[in-house]
């Protein structure tokens, strides 16, 4: 039977202690320390803590600077850390999480909150522990990346969502090879729709792992980082830290008005999105955008804008769409992709992405997909 997770409080102020070891002592083994050194010290003896709640502000050592010595040390730089602050202050969570903290709980406690974090975050690390010993022990790797895959992402296949006038169609086709294509939405409590669509480089296991490094980090910031393009800095520069193996990815993000059908978009190094007019001018967006995430620390990210109107659709995807190769070894192309979804523009996004991914599978007939094919589709329907 598995043991319970162990938890590391690191806490200055005791009536901060006290109230956190009352919260967890029920569900996991809890530990505390007073000081980040305390916390150094607990840390790399064992057994290891499987999480940390850390306190920002401690003195002699502060919250960033324990983080950043956890970080540097090979035997402790896996073990996840959430910070405990009582300052809603943006940019010092981005500075915890470009540190390489995995979320934020802020001050005064709601005990039902601390414990879905703790456990997010403790069943994130268990189910990448799990399928990496497997990946080793079995020699399994593309079975287990598309089980990776699978359970990251929302359900795969058609989606049908509707939210204030709205309508939303996903599809995932992995390939044989299976690589680390993404894509995520919600609905944020401003009344705006947060979705993107990304496609990590390589394949197999060592992509779905990077693929479940970014879908974590990006529900992790969404919420609290609503500019597209200031979050994709932030990611960048997060994904760029000990990236020895030089992954990347790229990904295209936007956000929606569902009151007024604005849309904010940022770009990096992905496919232009397809706008889907009521008449016969569809057209793809050229965003400005920047490189693909985890290459260049400090690169910059532009905004694009453009509107949904009743009728209108718009169209994400992954090169695995448009690079779809037939026997003959011609490629799908951009222009048949434009030329199908323009046919099926008054469809929902489920048909319509059920129509592309039709029209490709009698495209290339016999031929294997050699990438990941993954669609996502918003029209404005009010």
């Amino acid at each position: 039977m598995r043991n319970r997770a162990r938890v590391l409080i690191v806490d200055d102020a005791l009536d901060n202690l006290h109230v956190l070891l009352a919260i967890l002592k029920d569900s996991w083994d809890v530990q505390a320390a007073t000081s980040g050194a305390k916390a150094l010290k607990m840390a790399r003896n064992s057994p290891q803590p499987d999480l940390i709640l850390m306190d920002v502000l401690m003195p002699e050592m502060s919250g960033f600077e324990t983080l950043k010595q956890l970080r540097d040390d090979t035997a402790t730089r896996h073990i996840p850390v959430i910070f405990v602050t009582g300052l809603e202050d943006t940019e010092d969570q981005i500075r915890g999480l470009e540190l390489g903290a995995v979320d934020y709980i802020l001050k005064p406690f709601i005990p039902q909150l601390v414990r879905a974090r703790l456990r997010n975050q403790l069943e994130f690390q268990r189910h990448r522990d799990y399928v990496l010993e497997e990946a080793r022990h079995r020699n399994a790797e593309l079975e287990v990346a598309r089980r990776l895959q699978s359970s990251v992402l929302r359900a795969c296949d058609f989606q049908d969502i509707r939210h204030h006038g709205y309508q939303l169609g996903c599809l995932l086709r992995p390939a044989r090879a299976v690589g680390g294509d993404l894509y995520d939405y919600f609905v944020q409590e401003d009344r705006k729709l947060f979705f993107l669509v990304g496609d990590v480089s390589h394949k197999g296991v060592t992509a779905a792992v990077f693929m479940l490094r970014v879908t974590t980090l990006l529900r992790t910031l969404a919420p609290s980082v609503l500019d597209p393009a200031r979050l994709l800095e932030v990611m960048n520069d997060q994904l760029c830290q000990d990236n020895l193996a030089c992954m990347f990815v790229k990904l295209l993000c936007g956000r929606c008005d569902l009151e007024t059908g604005e849309i904010w978009m940022a770009s990096a190094g992905h496919e232009p999105p397809l706008q889907l007019q009521a008449d016969d001018s569809s057209q793809y967006l050229q965003l400005d955008g920047g490189p693909a995430l985890g290459l260049c620390p400090g690169a910059e990210y532009l905004n694009h804008g453009c509107r949904l109107q009743a009728g209108q659709s718009l169209l994400l995807y992954t090169d695995g769409v448009t690079e779809a190769f037939a026997e003959t070894l011609e490629r799908f192309g951009p222009d048949r992709l434009l030329a199908k979804a323009n046919l099926h523009r008054d469809d929902s996004p489920v048909d319509l992405v059920a129509a592309v991914a039709e029209e490709i599978s009698h495209f290339v007939n016999q031929a294997e997909l050699y990438d990941d094919m993954t669609m996502l589709a918003l029209r404005c329907i009010r």
